[in-house]
């Protein structure tokens, strides 16, 4: 970018917080709010996906004793159970792969765990995420979480807005 060597004026204006380390860049308010940004996304991501997969949750791999040749009962061999647990982290962890179904043979089976209303109420974790955004860009979360705000709280934060961060 050009900028006037006498003046130093350019086309950027960079606008920088007070930083304890960098007086240089100064602190971008994005950094405060970086980890609550990656929170919100990752959440929208995982809800996405199990909304697209039916929503269910996942479940738990139980392999069934058999019978061993003295008659007891046997457990499969840890190098079963590694694998099943290999297979199992690389095909159902993460957001994309949230409530896909498990598929096995042998004497293994799938025991589905379930969720309650509370545990489905994932927006909660989102709107806190707002919220921590929202903080560190100086703007009141009731303007932007659905659902916070009433005509007496909308007014103040609106003039909290303007007064305080424009």
């Amino acid at each position: 970018w050009e900028v006037d060597p006498l003046t130093g004026k350019g086309p950027i204006l960079h606008v920088k917080e007070f930083h304890p380390t960098d007086d240089w860049y100064g602190l971008p308010r994005v950094d405060p709010a970086a980890y609550a940004i990656d929170r919100h996304n990752a959440a929208s991501a995982h809800n996405k996906a199990l909304l697209d997969n039916s929503g269910r949750p996942s479940g738990v791999l139980v392999f069934e004793p058999i019978k061993g040749s003295n008659g007891a009962d046997q457990s499969a061999p840890p190098d079963v159970i590694k694998a099943a647990e290999k297979r199992l982290i690389e095909t159902h962890v993460g957001p994309t792969k949230a409530g896909k179904p498990f598929v096995t043979s042998g004497n293994v089976k799938w025991h589905e765990m379930g969720l309650s209303p509370k545990d489905m109420d994932f927006s909660e974790g989102k709107a806190d995420a707002a919220r921590d955004i929202c903080n560190a860009f100086g703007v009141p979360f009731v303007l932007v979480v659905p659902g916070q705000a009433t005509y007496n709280n909308l007014r103040e934060a609106r003039l909290q807005l303007y007064e305080d961060t424009i």
